[in-house]
């Protein structure tokens, strides 16, 4: 078990800078804002909740690669949430964030944890994108949970995707992580999952990959951090540290936000 758990992150790291180098990359891509007669990136057919899933999406930049993740907000303060293993750097460190087409944003990591592989990146608030209120599962998603997630498979542009929670096992450190029934790839790692009433189920992380001769990806079974592993105090920890260089408004904000979480 745990050499399939590395080869899943290998893969992942594997795939996040050589998809950056796909000589066909872009090819095939279509503006994101638009919308044809077609449909070509008609989304009303989306529920509420997942058209703001899908707004919230945004693309992380690093190591040469992606990953995606969701913009929310969390005690007035706006953070990227993120997989661990897609922000290769240290706390403190920049980010650039892609959060539609001409819309870059520069973030500072605040809270990273590699045991559950989750992150979070704090941001200015980003123009015409509306966060999701922060609001994780206190328990765990029971089976058969309905979900939806968007991110940036593969060079492919946003994808929303739909799903079902199908398991779960124990790993070790991560402890009990949620296995779902849905599509994943190579670069969507770090996408938030929400269920049908916009609760926040956890991060997308891994992807099964099985021997059979060669390593195999099982694409359809996704693994996923819970979302109430995620420690907020370090996430107010992590911006505590960056206040001295923040302005008046931003440290009153921490001021309040560290009051309320004692």
């Amino acid at each position: 078990m745990k050499f399939v758990f590395r080869v899943v992150l290998l893969f992942w790291a594997f795939c996040l800078s050589s998809f950056a180098n796909d000589v066909s990359s872009g090819e095939h891509l279509v503006n994101d804002s638009s919308v044809s007669s077609l449909g070509v990136q008609e989304v009303s057919s989306l529920k509420g909740v997942e058209k703001k899933v899908r707004n919230a999406a945004v693309k992380v930049m690093s190591g040469g690669g992606h990953g995606s993740g969701t913009y929310v907000k969390y005690k007035g303060f706006h953070l990227i949430i993120t997989a661990a293993h897609v922000t290769v750097g240290e706390i403190g460190d920049p980010y650039e964030i892609q959060a539609g087409p001409g819309i870059n944003v520069i973030g500072r990591l605040v809270y990273e944890d590699r045991n559950i592989d989750a992150a979070a990146i704090l941001v200015a608030p980003i123009p015409g994108k509306d966060p999701m209120k922060y609001k994780p599962l206190n328990l765990k998603a029971g089976v058969g949970t309905n979900t939806v997630y968007s991110g940036y498979p593969s060079d492919l542009n946003l994808l929303t995707i739909r799903g079902s929670v199908a398991g779960y096992e124990w790993v070790s450190p991560n402890g009990p992580v949620i296995l779902l029934h849905t599509y994943g790839w190579f670069g969507c790692s770090g996408s938030g999952i929400y269920d049908e009433r916009g609760n926040f189920v956890g991060i997308l992380w891994g992807v099964s990959v099985e021997m059979a001769f060669v390593p195999q990806v099982v694409e359809d079974i996704i693994w996923v951090t819970p979302s109430h592993m995620i420690d907020e105090k370090e996430i107010l920890t992590g911006i505590t540290n960056l206040s001295e260089s923040s302005d008046r408004k931003t440290r009153r904000s921490l001021r309040r936000a560290t009051r309320l979480s004692h």
